[in-house]
């Protein structure tokens, strides 16, 4: 009975000093676990990059019952001295990174679970206000592979079995991109969002095609992404990027592309005829993106429309051209060298507002080719062979507003994968006073239409890389014509009136001539290499002009039909 009693005595006394020690455990360990957490985290970082890396915070707040974790001011910080050496030694990865995270929170993190199984699950993950830093510098082709042996999830989970978090949330986030060699800012992205629904990293999750890299919902939001081309000559601005996986849609409010250079002194760095763009798009909209396919680095989408478009080309042509071998440039040749597999069932563009100035040296001044109104409707964009097999025509109907004074309409079908790089192109022009494109012709080919009504223009051509032919049907009448000289005293266009006579004597005035049957032109442009698309386009169908109007020969009556349509 006196044992009993002492050991009745003794368990609250043992009972006191185990809540005493429990005590002393839980503060002692409030005071080494920050610094346990600190000393593991830093050194993880530091021994799975290999020293690149180095992670520091200011302050750290660990509830492990409810599984709550605050972290403020976590910094990044790569070793650069050791990436100059890597860039040295031709091995280095083409990006060190510099991140600042204000505010990291994690919330509902079941920490048994982490600690005994390896499952890191949890309900919500904050980033507030990252700044992040990506310094450049090019790498080796067998460099870029750094890491890719393994599968993504592993790269991801390190020795975890599982990632998984209810929502990750990324608020106004920066991004610089910098070239590490020079110093230069090459791309910056501003107040960028990004929202992921049911993450879940794991082996069985890799190839979920319901997700997108692991999430069940991805929206991304930036608002303005820009750069500099490195030659100083253009800014570029991506505005308003929207990005959503649930809707798979994808959009952009403007692109802009504005030269910093005035036309005069662009033409004298280039030292070489060369186009300066001034470029606007507004309401850039991609629907039903394959979300699958896009994890796949294809991009596939039903449609995408591009709204008001603004697009001015100007050109000095006192300059010596370029030179460059323009074979192999045409728009679906250009296709081909998309970087990644692409297929857009259906592309529709404007109205667009397009403007080609070019200055003539033997009358110094310049002269302007308008398109007002402009739209396209495209099918079967693509560069994957699969689908060309199938269909290998890119078929694209075109309306524009020429100079403001007539109605073109117009049906491209360019060939994909054609090694002749073949398409055809056909289309008709509405009648209009010719007298209106005096405002080209007389400061680009020293001519002046005096008179004369253009009543239609018909045309169908095939084309290739090196030569343009068809047929082009002219009908006009009462054409006089001036041929124009610069004055050397005034300085002034003024007319030839010997050549201006003798050329009205050889033009034909009308098609069809006064009883006769309407004449039809067989064009045949042999296409100077070192010139684009749309010049073999323009002197194919000029050439017709020219042969219908008694400039060149070539030029036969049409066929009977024609003459009945006209009578």
């Amino acid at each position: 009975m006196i044992g009993a009693k002492k050991n009745r005595r003794i368990w609250p006394i043992v009972l006191i000093v185990f809540i005493i020690l429990a005590v002393l455990g839980y503060l002692y360990w409030n005071s080494i676990k920050y610094r346990l957490i600190r000393t593991e985290a830093t050194d993880q970082v530091f021994e799975k990059s290999k020293g690149l890396y180095r992670m520091h915070y200011d302050n750290l707040n660990l509830d492990e019952v409810s599984g709550f974790l605050q972290v403020t001011n976590l910094r990044l910080t790569p070793d650069t001295s050791m990436f100059s050496k890597s860039i040295a030694d031709k091995t280095n990865q083409p990006f060190i990174f510099e991140i600042i995270i204000p505010e990291l929170t994690v919330r509902g993190v079941k920490t048994p679970e982490a600690m005994l199984n390896k499952n890191i699950e949890g309900r919500r993950l904050e980033i507030k206000n990252p700044q992040i830093t990506a310094y450049y510098s090019s790498a080796e082709k067998d460099s870029t592979q750094y890491g890719r042996q393994r599968e993504i999830y592993e790269q991801l989970l390190g020795n975890l079995n599982l990632i998984r978090v209810d929502s990750i949330d990324i608020s106004n986030a920066n991004i610089r991109m910098l070239d590490f060699n020079q110093g230069r800012e090459m791309v910056k992205a501003d107040s960028i969002s990004i929202h992921l629904l049911d993450v879940f990293i794991d082996s069985t999750h890799q190839s979920d095609s319901s997700r997108f890299y692991f999430a069940r919902k991805t929206a991304v939001q930036i608002k303005k992404i820009s750069w500099q081309a490195k030659n100083k000559t253009y800014d570029f601005a991506i505005n308003n990027l929207d990005f959503n996986t649930d809707a798979k849609t994808f959009s952009i409010k403007s692109f802009i592309l504005d030269p910093l250079l005035s036309e005069k002194d662009y033409a004298k760095l280039a030292k070489v005829q060369k186009d300066r763009l001034n470029i606007r798009c507004g309401n850039i909209d991609v629907e039903g993106i394959d979300i699958a396919a896009l994890q796949r680095g294809e991009f596939t989408a039903n449609q995408m429309k591009l709204g008001s478009i603004m697009l001015h080309l100007s050109k000095d042509l006192s300059y010596p051209h370029d030179g460059k071998n323009r074979v192999g440039t045409y728009p679906q040749q250009a296709l081909m060298k998309v970087p990644f597999p692409l297929y857009i069932k259906r592309l529709i563009a404007g109205p667009a507002d397009i403007e080609v100035k070019q200055k003539n040296p033997k009358s110094d001044e310049s002269g302007k080719l308008q398109f007002r109104e402009s739209s396209i409707d495209a099918v079967n964009v693509t560069n994957m062979p699969e689908l060309i097999k199938n269909n290998n025509h890119l078929k694209v109907s075109a309306r524009t507003k020429f100079m403001g004074l007539s109605q073109v309409n117009a049906e491209f079908d360019l060939l994909l994968k054609d090694k002749a790089g073949r398409f055809g192109l056909k289309g008709t022009a509405s009648g209009f006073d010719a007298r209106g494109l005096n405002v080209v012709l007389e400061p680009l080919g020293l001519a002046k239409i005096e008179e004369a009504k253009v009543n239609q223009l018909r045309f169908n051509l095939k084309c290739s890389d090196y030569s343009g032919t068809g047929t082009v049907v002219l009908l006009y009448e009462n054409l006089k014509i001036a041929a124009l000289k610069k004055d050397s005293v005034e300085q002034k266009l003024e007319k030839k009136k010997l050549a201006s006579f003798i050329s009205n004597i050889i033009l034909k005035d009308a098609n069809p001539a006064k009883g006769k049957d309407v004449r039809m032109a067989h064009p045949v442009f042999e296409r100077d290499p070192v010139k684009s698309f749309w010049n073999l386009i323009w002197f194919t169908l000029f050439t017709g002009v020219k042969e219908t109007v008694g400039m060149e020969k070539n030029v036969k009556d049409a066929p009977k039909t024609e003459s009945k349509r006209k009578k």
